[in-house]
């Protein structure tokens, strides 16, 4: 056999042997017996937790929901009704801009659509859901 590697397998060797003798001398310097010390943690009953930490990660996903309803949905349902109560609202006269960005003038609203005049005697007519009002200045 190699001597390195004879060298390796006797210091395992030593290293196994003093592994087995590390209880004994932990009781020596300390006083303890160590097999005493695990029986008796194994013998312990488990501490009784508290509610919040046995229900922290739900807790946290509702925060997290609560958050997202708060800052992002409930926002986003309060512009749709407003556009919602706008589009129920129209009336002849009204000054609209359409979704692909073309300024006009209500002239007739029925249920589901709109007529808009556009620029002299241009009518077009279009759906009411793709209306917005115009905000620009007038002159």
């Amino acid at each position: 056999m190699h001597p390195i590697i004879a060298n390796i397998l006797l210091f395992a060797q030593d290293a196994a042997t003093e592994v087995q003798e590390l209880p004994g001398k932990v009781g020596e310097v300390t006083g303890v017996d160590p097999v005493a010390v695990t029986e008796q943690a194994n013998q312990t009953q488990q501490v009784p937790t508290s509610w919040f930490a046995r229900n922290s990660m739900w807790i946290m996903l509702l925060l997290i929901f609560g958050v997202m309803w708060l800052f992002m949905i409930r926002p986003q349902r309060k512009q749709q009704k407003e556009a919602e109560n706008f589009r129920n609202s129209l009336r002849k006269g009204d000054k609209v801009v359409t979704i692909g960005g073309i300024y006009g003038e209500i002239v007739e609203v029925n249920e589901t659509t709109a007529l808009i005049k556009v620029d002299g005697d241009t009518k077009l007519r279009v759906s009411k859901n793709a209306l917005q009002k115009d905000f620009t200045p007038q002159q």
